[in-house]
């Protein structure tokens, strides 16, 4: 039976006896999927760069330092946050070094504080992430320093860029197109309210592409950190929700293929959005309904 199934094989043409196929390997399941009712959130994940206005105040010469303010205080305009006494001088001559903008203040650097600035990644691409470098944290002390070594870091508390790097095909042309300036919900690790952010552009290179955010500041941890964990939450849509591959266009109809008895049934949809594994859609779907994931055997 098997020689039967094909023949003219020196001739490269084929005839295909689907009853032999069936006696000599049995056909497998078809892939059905069922379906629910509900809401579907369209997210991207990924690990934000944090962008920060921050200034080092460094000794104009050698001395000592002696701490006013407390690690993360903020402090007004004109507040004051060391003392310093030049040289060899007594304790007595120390200056009080006051700040001329209002912040928060830290005795630690990173080495970053001049490139993750608002100005300097205004014209990033994705590829910058390869380049930028490891911080480098390194704490400030009570005591000597020399000409030029920091004396503590302020850092604005009022505003926060982000940047994440994902992958192009997390977003289609349309969402591209439409996505900056918009405003998204952002979910940060360690918070439970969301925030509401703004696209501020959008970067692609390769695979690669860069979202640009300006968002108020989540928490604390975000002054000190340079990466956090992050959801944006792009689209949620109610409908119908199922797998994308279920989706099928038949005759010129986008629809679904649904399981009945005896065979399928081809329902029409209209398909408002999705992820890269579900969608939803809007159409006559029972809720109890088994649809396919593969394209029907056509003879049934």
């Amino acid at each position: 039976m098997i020689l039967l199934a094909v023949a003219a094989l020196g001739t490269g043409l084929y005839i295909w006896n689907p009853a032999v196929l069936l006696t000599a390997a049995p056909a497998e399941p078809d892939p059905l999927a069922g379906v629910r009712q509900g809401s579907l959130r369209v997210t991207l994940e990924a690990d934000a760069v944090l962008v920060r206005r921050e200034q080092v105040y460094r000794a104009p010469q050698a001395g000592t330092l002696r701490r006013l303010a407390a690690e993360g205080a903020r402090v007004r305009v004109g507040g004051q946050v060391v003392a310093f006494a030049p040289g060899q001088s007594a304790a007595a001559l120390e200056e009080v070094i006051t700040t001329p903008v209002s912040g928060v203040v830290f005795y630690q650097t990173d080495g970053l504080e001049e490139v993750l600035t608002p100005e300097a990644v205004a014209g990033w691409g994705p590829e910058a992430f390869s380049t930028l470098p490891y911080p480098d944290t390194r704490e400030i002390a009570d005591g000597p320093v020399e000409a030029g070594e920091p004396l503590f870091k302020l850092v604005d508390d009022l505003s926060l860029e982000m940047l994440l790097r994902v992958s192009a095909d997390s977003l289609s042309e349309s969402q591209q197109a439409v996505l900056p300036g918009q405003e998204v919900e952002l979910q940060v690790s360690g918070r439970d309210l969301p925030l509401t952010a703004r696209v501020v552009r959008l970067a692609a290179a390769g695979p690669d592409l860069l979202v640009h955010l300006e968002a108020p500041l989540p928490s604390a941890d975000a002054l000190r950190l340079r990466r956090m964990r992050v959801s944006l939450l792009l689209a949620e849509y109610e409908g119908i929700i199922l797998p994308r591959a279920a989706i099928d266009v038949e005759q010129g109809r986008t629809g679904v293929w649904i399981a009945q008895r005896g065979g399928y049934r081809f329902v029409p949809v209209r398909v408002l959005g999705g992820t890269a594994d579900e969608v939803a859609v809007e159409g006559d779907v029972p809720p109890d309904a088994q649809v396919l994931t593969a394209p029907p055997p056509r003879n049934r």
